[in-house]
């Protein structure tokens, strides 16, 4: 009768109606009581006064939570490109990563928050908090303490991992499962961080053993390019090189080769060392440390392409025409030596000042791969592709794990050097297994919700940038256009970031469909797999092809099943990974600006929210000004446009605008910045904007 029933109701459906057609004697009826639970225990059908509707129309869906350190959380929605925020007081007895059902409150069309209905599951009874006594203190959540039934390793001051083993009302009860360390230990902030995000902090003795057994061996079917001069080109503090790339000029164009850590050849299908890598689905790059996916003994070492050492690669040699457009192309098993290890600040010092490299060969190979990189960003420009002018915060710590300095890090040509080479090679590889009808896991990222994409053209109109497109349709080079329009603006990487946040949210899946933001047809990541679970998927089916040809039918369908499990769960660790980071980012800000407490800075509005506004500093430190300390008049938030609106004053504040704060509070144990406007009379809000009309002549 389930599917019967779902069938039945796909709107508002009296339990009448239902009798009638389902219940024939007592037992019926029992039947279906019963499947009206479950389905709404599944989050699929909501009660409505005397009936039943599909849930979604009552704008109630089921969702992952993740709760912060500041005391609200957010949903994750499977079908939402975003998620959704829900505050403190909708949280109750909720934990980090409970499965729960939400219904949206909306207001004029607009998302405001989501308002708890219930806990559908709990599949992480698991938290992370300190020992007081008898009890512990969760890290995040609105869970006071959790009581301990076991004193066993219990210690006051320690962190620690609790089983929840019992909930009486709002009343936990747990065991200690996991001692992380003392909570004042250098680093204890960031690991318990990690901890609580399920990215364990060491490998398994069987994956270890199993990386530290690995060995190079003889294999005469590879390619030998180790007399070609390949190069890595990375940050200065990274140690795993898993790309190496090299280009020389043809009569009428060129010849390029990326080359890609065959961290395959290592990691073969459900070993151990693939277990591991497939349940934490990425390396996580935090403050102060990077919790690898795979062992340091292969991620640091053996596969890790160091230079004047053979290595095992996977290849794509390309010959584009002198515009920089795809010719042909090679893909192939390689055994390469690195010539030369360089940082982005030294191409970016030869590329900008032509600071020596102190080799004339690889100085005049560097140009050569600058100039494929204009050439192929060109080309991506003509064809519509987003370019997001983002800069990343640095945060600089001391060996006690202290915040001293947080700057902003700027792209330079290095940087965008290697991005494009790399987005080349993913296409080619790509377009390569399509073409064979080989599964793969793609990159896909959809195109925006019609929606929320005219609240963004409403918004960038306001601003006073103009836009082509109809309520149904806006081509991705009008949004390409603005952002170049902005890039000089005051507010433009406000702007820049809020068109982010309007775009739908990247994800893996076997489904061959086109990028949005990149503007291409084909797109797979092909050129991490030290650090990206699907990278890793993609080198076996290549390395399939390459040395098995393309298998059969029932194989490609196997397969295919298989990928959509592991694109749903490389989405999912992706998100827990960014989520990660954000975190620690977040708390070390925090930790950084207590002792700045009372300054004053010049900042611009890069958020908007129905409870204040967020201002982002020069250096990327990101504080909330709280609609409550707005004193000087009544604030209403307007979510369509973005804005706070004086009911008595009409002073408007929106995304993009430039304020003057004061830091007035900063906590790293809550992760809280809090700011307050330091102009009296908020002059430096936006414009008035209002609208008299004018006094008609003949009229009184």
């Amino acid at each position: 009768m389930n599917e019967q029933l779902r069938r039945k109701i796909t709107d508002y459906t009296t339990l009448e109606e239902l009798k009638q057609e389902f219940v024939f004697d007592a037992e019926s009826l029992k039947t279906l009581i019963k499947d009206l639970v479950e389905l709404e225990d599944a989050g699929i059908i909501v009660q409505v006064n005397d009936g039943y509707d599909i849930a979604a129309n009552q704008n109630v869906y089921a969702g992952t939570l993740s709760i912060n350190k500041k005391g609200f959380g957010f949903v994750y929605i499977e079908s939402f490109d975003d998620e959704v925020f829900i505050p403190e007081r909708e949280l109750h007895a909720s934990l980090d990563r409970d499965e729960v059902l939400v219904q949206l409150v909306m207001e004029e069309g607009v998302r405001l928050a989501a308002k708890f209905i219930k806990t559908l599951k709990r599949p992480h009874p698991v938290v992370v908090g300190v020992v007081q006594g008898r009890f512990v203190i969760p890290d995040v959540g609105v869970i006071p303490r959790i009581k301990l039934t076991k004193m066993d390793h219990a210690k006051d001051n320690l962190k620690v991992q609790v089983l929840i083993t019992n909930v009486y009302s709002h009343r936990f009860e747990g065991h200690i499962t996991e001692v992380i360390g003392e909570q004042d230990a250098i680093g204890m902030d960031i690991t318990s961080t990690a901890v609580r995000f399920n990215f364990p902090l060491h490998h398994s003795k069987e994956a270890i053993d199993q990386a530290n057994a690995a060995r190079m061996s003889d294999q005469p079917h590879r390619k030998d390019i180790r007399a070609m001069d390949l190069v890595t080109i990375d940050g200065a503090d990274a140690k795993d090189f898993d790309d190496a790339v090299y280009a020389k000029k043809l009569d009428h164009g060129y010849e390029v080769t990326v080359a890609i850590a065959d961290v395959a050849e290592f990691v073969k299908e459900q070993s151990p060392l693939d277990k591991e890598a497939y349940a934490r689905g990425t390396s996580v790059y935090l403050a102060d440390r990077v919790i690898p996916m795979l062992p340091e003994a292969l991620s640091n070492e053996l596969c890790s392409l160091k230079p004047s050492e053979d290595r095992f690669c996977l290849c794509v040699t390309m010959t584009l025409d002198d515009k920089g457009y795809l010719l042909s192309y090679e893909t192939y098993e390689g055994l390469m030596n690195s010539s030369r290890r360089l940082t982005y600040q030294e191409v970016n010092q030869w590329l900008d000042h032509r600071q020596t490299l102190d080799d004339p060969v690889i100085e005049a190979m560097v140009d050569v791969l600058a100039e494929v990189a204009q050439r192929r960003t060109k080309i991506r420009h003509q064809r519509g592709a987003l370019f997001f002018s983002t800069n990343e915060s640095k945060l600089v710590l001391d060996d006690a794990g202290k915040p001293t300095n947080v700057y902003l890090v700027q792209r330079g040509p290095g940087e965008l050097l290697v991005e494009e080479l790399m987005l080349l090679a993913n296409e080619t590889v790509a377009e390569h297994l399509t073409r064979l009808r080989m599964p793969i896991l793609y990159r896909t990222h959809d195109d925006p919700d019609p929606t929320k994409l005219m609240t963004l053209i409403k918004f960038i109109r306001m601003r006073g940038f103009g836009v082509k497109g109809t309520k149904d349709k806006v081509h991705v080079k009008e949004l390409q256009q603005v952002l170049e329009r902005i890039a000089d603006h005051p507010g433009g990487a406000a702007i820049s970031s809020l068109m982010i946040r309007s775009m739908a949210k990247a994800k893996y899946e076997p489904v061959h469909k086109p990028h949005y933001g990149l503007a291409s047809k084909t797109y797979a990541h092909f050129t991490s797999p030290i650090r990206r679970y699907p990278d890793l998927i993609v080198h076996r089916h290549l390395k399939q092809v390459l040395r098995n040809g393309v298998p059969n039918q029932e194989t490609i369908e196997r397969l295919q099943e298989t990928l959509v499990k592991t694109g749903l769960q490389s989405s999912k660790k992706e998100r827990d990974a960014i989520s990660c980071e954000r975190d620690v980012t977040q708390m070390k800000m925090a930790e950084y600006m207590e002792g700045f407490i009372g300054k004053h800075y010049d900042g611009v509005i890069s958020g908007v929210t129905n409870f204040g506004m967020f201002v982002e500093l020069a250096n990327g430190i990101e504080g909330l000004v709280r609609k409550e300390d707005m004193k000087d008049d009544q604030y209403r938030f307007d979510g369509e446009r973005f804005m706070l609106l004086g009911r008595r004053l009409k002073r408007v504040y929106t995304i993009g605008d430039k304020v003057k704060v004061t830091c007035v509070n900063a906590s790293k144990a809550s992760s809280r910045i809090d700011f307050a406007l330091r102009v009296k009379g908020a002059s430096n809000a936006s414009p008035r904007r209002t609208h008299r009309r004018k006094k008609q002549k003949g009229t009184a």
